[in-house]
């Protein structure tokens, strides 16, 4: 076993269990979500000891400088000391500029963020309610391109977030997020493969943003093949109103060679 000191309280972290188990098991409630290295939820400091490498893949050179590590994915060697996330480091606002219902659940959400980003599209935020739960969303935005962070959300039952977000948080709100992260998005060096593209509800979100760099790229995938290009939505509920006319505009502008197709389930 090590040791992991946290809040000037030493606790034992068995061979092979992560820093956040550990934490967790010994009554040390430490925010997290994923549990998998990816949303980046549950980042804290260290401040002393050595890192394992994994703890800090997909983190900003410049949190990974600082100590900034994912406790959730961190099975420490040697003993280590951290503490809690610096909020400034972290954490900056966004105004809530828009809100707009695209289908019976799901609901655009449009942020003007307080610093200016460099991302790319389909990779996603994490923003915070007032009670510190925080959620992960992906982009539906394209640096360069649009002025705003575009989200889709979807109502999800009983969940805290999203009924606040669709409920509570009005236009002209601001709202504490993180981010962007992420490694889901276009690779302009992959100009010459086809791209097939499989959503299900908000999930179409990350993929308009992927899809809309694709093209201005100039991608144009295999000539020869059959298809070159697909998207699959699948919803459970299909209404051609908000949603509809969404896809439809977005389709509009796509080259040949392109096929969409959307799958209803009932």
């Amino acid at each position: 076993m090590v040791n992991i000191t946290y809040q000037d309280k030493v606790y034992r972290c068995r061979k092979g269990e992560s820093v956040l188990d550990a934490a967790l098991r010994q009554g040390v409630n430490l925010q997290f979500s994923c549990r998998n290295g990816v949303c980046q939820v549950c980042l804290q400091r260290a401040v002393k000891g050595e890192l394992p490498k994994a703890s800090q893949k997909g983190i900003k050179e410049k949190l990974r400088a600082r100590g900034y590590f994912m406790p959730c994915v961190c099975r420490p060697r040697s003993d280590i000391e951290f503490e809690s996330p610096v909020a400034d480091d972290l954490y900056f606002t966004a105004t809530v500029a828009a809100k707009e219902r695209l289908s019976q659940h799901i609901y655009r959400i449009v942020l003007e963020p307080s610093l200016a980003l460099d991302y790319h599209a389909g990779q996603f935020i994490n923003l915070k309610h007032p009670d510190g739960t925080t959620r992960s969303y992906s982009l539906a935005s394209v640096a360069g391109e649009d002025y705003y962070l575009e989200l889709h959300i979807q109502r999800m039952p009983n969940g805290v977030m999203s009924n606040w977000l669709i409920d509570a948080l009005e236009v002209g709100s601001e709202i504490e997020m993180q981010g962007p992260n992420g490694n889901c998005f276009y690779q302009p060096a992959s100009i010459d493969q086809n791209l097939l593209l499989i959503a299900t509800g908000s999930g179409l979100a990350p993929l308009v943003g992927i899809l809309r760099t694709a093209l201005a790229a100039g991608h144009s995938g295999q000539p020869a093949a059959a298809w070159r290009h697909w998207l699959v939505y699948c919803a459970r509920h299909w209404r051609p109103g908000t949603a509809g006319r969404f896809i439809f505009t977005m389709a509009a502008g796509w080259p040949k060679g392109f096929i969409w197709l959307i799958h209803c389930t009932n």
